[in-house]
């Protein structure tokens, strides 16, 4: 679908030209309104003319993303908008350095005709238009009040690349007998697309998490080739599939997000795609990817998460799919709750605690399969304990999790009690910290600060659930908030939800799991008034 610039439209002012561009609802954090109620949009432009916002926003209309019906939208209103505002929260594209020239505009519109979804679906999603054209695709989903029941499906671990998609294309040329059990990311997400498209139409699910890894690097050539434009990015190909999507999209970033540039094809790499290793030698040669050298100083390059003009990996992902990664909402009865664990923690090693230096060694034996991630902040742990203390049930939704299943051993009898009531300091938090670690379930997950976000779920008003990625496999750890005790648990809904904290990791969309018992797949969850009821593990 082609999209126009970034930069929509532009009208004289005293000062030149003023342009005007989208800020929020976004193909990743769109916005939800029951029929009649009112659509506020943000928008930032380059001068605070209020009057060309209002302009501007008079040649917007809605279409069904099903259809072909436009729906026009009248303007209620317009105001001058802080970015610091919670609701709708844009702060992590406020904060790009290309955003703080920006005057921000709160736009209130309304539409003419109804919006409510035709039976049985329950949502009906729609895409924003400018002129005619889509402005921003799949971003206000006008939905029916379900009595707090929500149906929803969590997948992470998408890793759309053009790189990929370019090993896939010499496995067909050059090794075509290994198509059958290729793990193709592309098409495994146009797969998952077409399942959920098709439950919504059956009025079956409402919503759709994806919970990071969303791209496996955002652009698709080195750092020499690479030009810093969105339409020469891997978020480019994440935002041609949400084109697809018929239901209403949320998202988080995981580690691989923050990662700009890709690395040079290895054989341990592609065996993510299920190609075995004995193959991709060859493979890689006769597609001319190989290269000999073992390590070379660009290698590097593949754990930048900024460019050398200091703009963030996370821009595009800020600025075409969603504005922020700190987020809640309450949808259908559910407080869903967003956070982002952050980047690698490898190559952030100079802001590591000395406390943490030997965890932080330690950790990269394996950063490679399945690196630490820099895990969540003070503020971040603060802000989710705030938000867990809403009434009421919660999902909370993060990429890296907590903890790590990797043997089968019950987890609590490696870990003991959790104590949500002991003194919190950066002492205390470390020695849980390498409490986990000995029991050997603190690798591959969030670095930082399990122990205060495990308090804080424990003491949370109403039933939780947390759902993470990054691990590519299907897991479950429960949490007895009276004992204070963690379970290793198959994936599903607790008996008691809420006596329980249920930890779940979803298995990976687009790659298999290293060690190739967990094919790719998601999860479709079911809510009842704010709990678990049903969990379902699909594979694809």
């Amino acid at each position: 679908m082609a999209r126009k610039p970034p930069l929509q439209y532009a009208s004289k002012t005293g000062n030149g030209t003023n342009r005007i561009r989208f800020v929020y609802p976004a193909p990743g954090l769109p916005a939800f309104v029951q029929d009649g109620e009112p659509i506020r949009a943000i928008v930032a432009q380059e001068h605070s003319d209020l009057e060309a916002a209002r302009n501007w926003g008079g040649r917007l209309a809605l279409r069904g993303a099903d259809e072909n019906i436009v729906i026009p939208l009248s303007v209620q209103a317009v105001e001058p908008w802080d970015p610091a505002a919670a609701d709708p929260p844009i702060s992590g594209f406020a904060a790009l350095s290309e955003a703080r020239r920006l005057s921000f505009v709160r736009i209130t519109l309304r539409a003419q005709h109804r919006l409510s979804p035709a039976a049985p679906r329950r949502v009906k999603l729609c895409d924003l238009l400018f002129d005619g054209q889509v402005e921003r695709l799949r971003s206000v989903a006008a939905f029916v009040p379900s009595g707090g029941d929500l149906r929803l499906a969590f997948a992470a671990d998408l890793h759309l690349a053009k790189a990929w998609n370019a090993i896939a294309d010499a496995v067909a040329r050059y090794a075509p007998d290994l198509v059958p059990g290729l793990v193709h990311p592309k098409r495994l997400v146009e797969k998952f697309i077409d399942e959920v498209n098709s439950l919504a139409a059956k009025g079956q699910l409402d919503l759709v998490v994806l919970g990071g890894d969303l791209v496996d690097h955002v652009y698709a050539f080195s750092r020499s080739q690479a030009p810093s434009t969105l339409a020469d990015s891997n978020v480019k190909l994440l935002l041609d599939a949400l084109a697809r999507l018929q239901v209403p999209t949320l998202t988080t970033p995981g580690n691989h997000d923050y990662r700009l540039y890709p690395w040079r094809p290895r054989i341990g790499e592609i065996g993510a795609l299920g190609i075995p290793s004995s193959r991709a030698k060859a493979l890689l040669q006769a597609a001319g990817l190989w290269s000999r050298r073992p390590l070379c100083l660009a290698d590097l390059d593949t754990l930048r998460t900024c460019e050398d003009s200091g703009r963030p990996a996370l821009a595009h992902y800020l600025s075409a799919i969603a504005p922020a990664t700190e987020f809640a909402l309450t949808f259908q009865g559910v407080r869903l709750i967003f956070a982002s664990s952050g980047r690698d923690v490898t190559p952030l090693w100079r802001e590591v605690e000395f406390a943490r230096a030997g965890p932080f060694l330690r950790s990269l034996r394996h950063a490679r399969l399945c690196p630490d991630s820099e895990g969540l902040s003070d503020l971040q742990v603060n802000r989710i304990a705030s938000w867990l203390q809403a009434p009421g049930g919660a999902a909370l939704f993060f990429h890296a999790p907590l903890l790590r299943i990797t043997h089968l051993a019950e987890v609590g009898r490696c870990v003991g009690r959790v104590d949500p009531h002991a003194k919190d300091n950066l002492a205390s938090r470390i020695a849980f910290e390498l409490q986990l670690e000995r029991a050997g379930v603190h690798r591959g997950v969030c670095f930082r600060n399990p122990a205060p976000l495990l308090r804080a779920l424990a003491t949370a008003l109403g039933p939780v659930v947390t759902f993470s990625g990054h691990v590519h496999k299907a897991t479950a750890i429960q949490l007895d908030r009276s004992a204070l005790v963690l379970h290793t648990a198959d994936p599903a809904p607790p008996t008691n939800p809420a006596d329980t904290v249920t930890l779940l990791t979803a298995p990976a969309l687009g790659h298999m799991s290293d060690d190739r018992h967990h094919p790719p797949g998601y999860f479709i969850a079911h809510f009842k008034e704010g709990a678990l009821v049903a969990l379902d593990r699909r594979t694809l």
